[in-house]
């Protein structure tokens, strides 16, 4: 998207604006709708929107700028039919009337909230709560109802963005019945990641730190936990498995408190990720759980015994030597 564009959209912004009695410099417009258009991933006309429903009094009796009351009600499912019919490279905005928060997460993004998991009786996806005044956290077991949410599409996956200052976020007494997304994945391990990790000890964030520092909180002293990404070839392709604490406590036969020891012991946080990695590196392992972007949430897994590492080996070498070109 070019700066003409910025520039045009803030022009125009501020001329609406101040039809509605409120004052604002256009460079200041300009500025804030690239930032919600380049960080926070929203389409122009979103971040106009949200810009807007900034600079305007809550209290006023009309907004022009927000989301429409006929936005169409949907059902998860629906979520690619509606972002596909939308405008090219803008949103959809949608209600849904009620999800379940399955599981949520705060990523290492500057911009971001919250990330959930949300089912309904059709379909899951993923929820995106962009940082801003008034944004909800969601819990685990929420029953939500989300109106006037904008689409998103990244590599082929659908989702909604809870969108600062437009997005309505209700806790409703639905009951659902969620959608079954489970996958099912064995093979051997070609890589594991992490181990032994530190997460930011701020109230509301769960940040991985990286060199004792948060994206948000700056330096912290942080709380440990336990992760392992593994990734497994199953002769065809590959795919990237995330543990939680309970899940690698349960693999590994280990605790939290075992690892940290290790780690004080050896004066070095890598070497708890580090044995577990001699440890899987090479075996083979089944594993079931959700999907979601790219990655198997483990809930269900083992490890594969009574295989032939050789003849495994050789089979995946050939299976990949099969493969199509691209």
């Amino acid at each position: 998207m070019s700066s003409i564009d910025y520039t045009t959209a803030a022009e125009s912004l501020a001329t609406e604006l101040e039809n509605e009695g409120v004052d604002a410099d256009v460079g200041q417009l300009e500025e804030d709708i690239r930032t919600n258009a380049t960080e926070y991933g929203l389409g122009l006309e979103e971040a106009v929107r949200t810009v807007a429903n900034n600079r305007l009094p809550s209290d006023g009796d009309i907004n022009p700028f927000a989301g429409s009351s006929d936005d169409p009600v949907i059902s998860l499912a629906d979520l690619e039919e509606e972002h596909e019919a939308a405008d090219d490279g803008e949103a959809a905005w949608v209600t849904i009337e009620a999800a379940q928060v399955m599981s949520t997460w705060v990523p290492d993004h500057d911009s971001i909230h919250q990330k959930a998991e949300i089912a309904d009786e059709t379909a899951r996806t993923v929820v995106t709560v962009w940082n801003g005044d008034g944004q909800p956290t969601f819990e685990e077991g929420d029953v939500v109802r989300l109106e006037n949410v904008p689409t998103d599409e990244y590599q082929g996956r659908y989702s909604v963005n809870i969108a600062p200052g437009q997005s309505v976020v209700e806790q409703t007494d639905a009951e659902i019945s969620p959608a079954d997304d489970t996958e099912s994945v064995s093979g051997r391990v070609v890589r594991v990641q992490d181990g032994l990790i530190k997460r930011c000890s701020a109230e509301d964030c769960s940040r991985t730190l990286r060199n004792g520092r948060c994206s948000e909180h700056g330096d912290v002293d942080g709380d440990y936990d336990l992760r392992l990404k593994v990734t497994l070839d199953d002769g065809v392709e590959t795919h990237e498995i995330n543990f939680n604490r309970e899940a690698v406590e349960d693999l590994m036969d280990t605790t939290l408190e075992e690892q940290k020891g290790i780690a004080q012991d050896e004066l070095d946080s890598d070497i708890p990720g580090e044995n577990m990695a001699e440890e899987l590196l090479t075996g083979h392992m089944m594993v079931e759980g959700p999907e979601m972007y790219g990655y198997i949430l483990a809930e269900e897994f083992g490890h594969i015994s009574g295989v032939d590492a050789d003849a495994v080996n050789e089979a995946l070498v050939e299976a990949r030597e099969a493969r199509p070109a691209l």
